[in-house]
């Protein structure tokens, strides 16, 4: 079994787990009621995903598994998409290890150790929530960027 993962792993097919929240655009304000979003957005491939309300404004919290943050992203926009709906933010959480940070951001472990004691960035690294006495540190993870920024990928489709 630990084979097949570690091959898994290697071939890229690995499998990450990845907390995000997608905001609906213009739901809050119309006539859909949400046992009928419910089926709308299941329907559509959204089965991993939490309908949420906050003052008129409707969003999703995902649990997506995809081999990197940038295809769960994407996976979860297209569903939303199908289903027909407009997307107005996405905020990725959850919480990650050093390793993690260092594979999702295509580093180092070393450099992210370097960011998280302020030997290099402007010392803002977040704080580690748990995971001190094992020497492993967890991360939380908060970012958070209106639809309207472009991708990678959208600026390679333009060219």
């Amino acid at each position: 079994m630990l084979g097949t993962h570690i091959d898994q792993l290697s071939q890229g097919h690995f499998q990450q787990q990845l907390s995000l929240e997608l905001g609906l655009s213009h739901v809050g304000k119309a006539a859909i009621h949400l046992s009928s979003l419910e089926d709308l957005l299941f329907n559509a491939g959204c089965s991993d995903a939490l309908i949420c309300s906050y003052n008129n404004t409707v969003y999703l919290k995902f649990d997506r598994s995809a081999s990197s943050a940038d295809k769960a992203i994407s996976s979860a926009m297209a569903d939303i998409k199908q289903a027909g709906l407009s997307i107005g933010s996405i905020e990725e959480g959850g919480v990650a290890s050093m390793a993690e940070m260092a594979n999702r951001a295509r580093l180092t472990r070393a450099a992210i150790n370097n960011y998280s004691k302020s030997v290099r960035g402007p010392g803002t690294f977040p704080e580690p929530l748990f995971g001190l006495t094992s020497g492993s540190p967890y991360i939380q993870l908060t970012r958070s960027c209106p639809v309207a920024t472009p991708t990678r990928q959208d600026r390679s489709q333009a060219s």
